[in-house]
């Protein structure tokens, strides 16, 4: 600290006040001829740094905030600070090491605990996380956003009922927040309260219309309900999300109105699965009288070639060389279409075909008696939701051992590595032929039937109209529903879905019931 009756330190006060009025030239005029006389003066360097963050220099900031400690030794609101803005610049670490000294002085720093438990979440430490939350919470059990970021982490953990009572907690504490309100619905909605889930995201949307998060969680649940007129009109908002990151192709939009002559970029987002869904509705861009160029991912240009109604597929990046008078995002397609979710029935599969001459693996042209089974049991690891929709390879296992069947693998990335892990004979690797998704089709057409968690595999075997049974998580995708054994989109899956979240085993023995009477889809 500095010394009893620093002669600076009516300077230092009026520059802390001109910081606090908002008057940062003032601030920076009388820190600056403080520090002429001082240049070491602890209050006056703080001064300067919180100038320099509020630029968006944190590393500078933290330059200015080590100067000061040089000094003031281990000031609990320089460290702070110090954390603050070693976070600003990116130093994880040096942040963390910076709170957790701060805490060593002033363990019930309130908002250093709070800093430090969002830090260490992030970093994946959340069991640490979690302890620094409930000890701020042990001081202020009315803190929000420690209610708030706690209830989220336990959503993510899986812990919904404790997140549930946490998000209802901060939202007591603030009323008025439209975030909150929006990630308790999104909770209501896993634990399978969808009535009282939509009614929250039709509060949080109305404290705040503009949030997107909000509008797009709520369109999520109307889809699920099959509200699909309103679902699809309210999926709109996804482009509107800190999370999208797509930039929008040149020229403007179709956004209704005329096709007919005009050359439509039909423009890829989300995953290979979703393109798969997504084409369905070429034919109908095409009976318009539309020109349709198709961008998709390039493992999918290939057996994009043999869809009906599209001029010319692109992969990523080729998509401006081609020009194009209009453009449109893949799913919001059904909103401009008008589609319906009586309308699916339209659509119906097979709307795409694999083309002649893929090379079959020898293990599929064998003919051999018995069930040929494809099964694949993750999709993207990088999808955040896919540690709630993917299995293990080991809860497959039992289906491999069933009676007269031959398993063969179709999983691709590395989940496909727990073949060699487990090291089970039982189930043959087709990985090596599948070097596109017009491959993994041709393997399809010599199987009997695929087993998929919720994956571009299920998406891939819909379109083609290929036998198939898809196992759902207990909370799954808008676009399954809610309850049934088949779905619309795909008629030839059936659906098999958890009745307690991460548990597989159920889903299994029922699988393994249904091949052995033989009740799935036959073509």
């Amino acid at each position: 600290m500095t010394e009893e009756n620093d002669p600076l330190d009516p300077i230092a006060e009026r520059a802390e006040a001109a910081w606090s009025r908002g008057d940062r030239a003032r601030a920076d005029q009388l820190a600056r001829m403080g520090l002429a006389v001082d240049e070491g003066h602890p209050r006056l360097l703080a001064v300067l740094a919180a100038l320099a963050e509020d630029r968006g220099n944190s590393a500078e900031a933290a330059m200015l905030f080590r100067q000061a400690l040089g000094r003031a030794g281990t000031d609990p609101r320089l460290l702070h600070n110090l954390g603050v803005a070693l976070r600003g610049a990116g130093l994880w670490d040096a942040a963390d090491a910076a709170w957790a000294a701060t805490l060593a002085t002033e363990p019930n720093r309130i908002e250093t605990l709070f800093n430090l438990a969002r830090l260490r979440d992030e970093a994946g430490r959340r069991e640490e996380a979690v302890a620094l939350h409930e000890r701020l919470l042990a001081l202020a059990p009315d803190h929000g956003p420690a209610l708030y970021t706690l209830g989220n982490l336990r959503a993510r953990q899986g812990r919904l009922v404790e997140a549930e009572a946490l998000l209802r907690r901060a939202w007591a504490v603030e009323p008025a927040n439209a975030r909150v309100a929006t990630n308790l619905g999104v909770v209501l909605r896993r634990l399978d309260r969808v009535g009282e889930a939509l009614e929250i995201q039709d509060r949080a949307v109305a404290l705040d219309p503009a949030l997107a998060d909000g509008q797009w969680n709520r369109a999520n649940l109307l889809l699920s309900l099959d509200r699909y007129g309103e679902g699809f009109a309210a999926y709109e908002w996804r482009r509107r999300r800190a999370a999208w990151s797509l930039p929008d192709p040149s020229g403007p939009e179709w956004t209704g109105g005329s096709l007919m002559g005009k050359r439509l970029l039909v423009a890829a987002e989300q995953g290979a699965g979703d393109m798969i869904q997504a084409v369905r509705w070429m034919p109908r861009l095409a009976a318009m009288g539309a020109r349709v160029i198709l961008e998709a991912h390039p493992s999918l240009v290939t057996l994009f070639s043999t869809l009906d109604g599209v001029e010319r597929v692109l992969p990523f990046g080729a998509v401006e060389e081609d020009g194009h008078d209009l453009w449109i995002r893949a799913f919001s397609l059904p909103h401009r279409l008008g589609i319906g979710f009586s309308d699916l029935a339209s659509d119906s599969p097979p709307y795409v075909t694999v083309p002649p001459g893929i090379a079959v693996p020898p293990p599929l042209g064998e003919t051999r008696d018995g069930l040929k089974v494809g099964l694949c049991w993750s999709g993207n690891p990088d999808f955040a939701d896919n540690g709630t929709r993917a299995c293990d390879l080991l809860d497959l296992l039992p289906l491999a051992e069933g009676p007269g069947v031959q398993a063969y693998s179709l999983q691709k990335g590395p989940p496909a590595k727990r073949l060699e892990e487990v090291g089970f004979p039982l189930v043959t690797d087709l990985a090596p032929w599948m070097t596109d998704y017009a491959a993994t089709g041709a393997m399809m057409e010599r199987l009997d039937l695929v087993v998929t968690t919720d994956t571009s595999v299920a998406h891939l075997a819909g379109a083609l109209n290929r036998p198939c049974i898809l196992l759902l998580a207990a909370h799954c995708d808008w676009r399954w529903g809610r309850g049934r054994g088949v779905t619309p989109w795909y008629p030839s899956l059936r659906l098999v879905r958890q009745t307690t979240l991460g548990e597989w085993r159920a889903c299994v023995e029922k699988v393994s019931e249904m091949l052995a009477l033989g009740r799935f889809y036959q073509g």
